[in-house]
């Protein structure tokens, strides 16, 4: 009987520490996510189920499509972009570095922003979506508001850019597209 009795309190003990575990999950966690998500801008474009449009890739116009932005904090100085390939064959490939695009809530499709990076076309300029034939290719669209203006030439690299952001940012978002050849 004894032994039964000790199963008994494990037994007790154990289902307290589930009931426990799932109201830390259900209350305590859901609060920490949403408040991550209160702090995001909030991205939209004209991707249709996250495809591209021909448009905006080296197959069309080439230029880059028009982001929405939702949530921009009233302190916004600046707004900066970086667009990347994330399955190009050579790694992480830059198509857009654009910065101190003044605090607007949409970036209009064929934007010329007051200052670009050289992307890993070797340009100055957005360069679309221009996979190799095959699997399709992810491309992210990251917008980032910052409290200040970058001091940083035109032509310069992301290396050079991505240290100036720190401490900077107010709020950033994210949205990915797809395209494939």
């Amino acid at each position: 009987m004894r032994g039964f009795f000790n199963f008994k309190k494990i037994f007790i003990l154990l289902l307290i520490l589930i009931v426990l575990y799932f109201f830390f999950k259900l209350f305590i966690f859901k609060k920490e996510s949403k408040s991550l998500k209160e702090n995001e801008l909030i991205l939209s474009s004209v991707f249709e189920n996250n495809f591209i449009p021909q448009k905006y890739t080296c197959d069309g116009q080439d230029i880059n499509p028009p982001i929405f932005i939702k949530n921009l904090p009233e302190d916004t100085k600046t707004i900066v972009i970086i667009v990347e390939d994330i399955d190009a064959p050579s790694g992480v490939f830059v198509h857009w570095l654009a910065w101190n695009i003044p605090p607007i809530k949409e970036i209009p499709e064929g934007y010329q922003p007051p200052n670009e990076g050289i992307n890993d076309f070797g340009k100055i300029n957005y360069g679309g979506p221009c996979p190799p034939p095959g699997k399709e290719h992810r491309y992210f669209f990251r917008v980032y508001a910052l409290n200040s203006i970058l001091n940083l030439p035109s032509g310069s690299k992301k290396e050079e850019l991505l240290p100036l952001l720190k401490g900077k940012i107010l709020k950033s978002g994210e949205i990915y597209g797809i395209y494939k050849k």
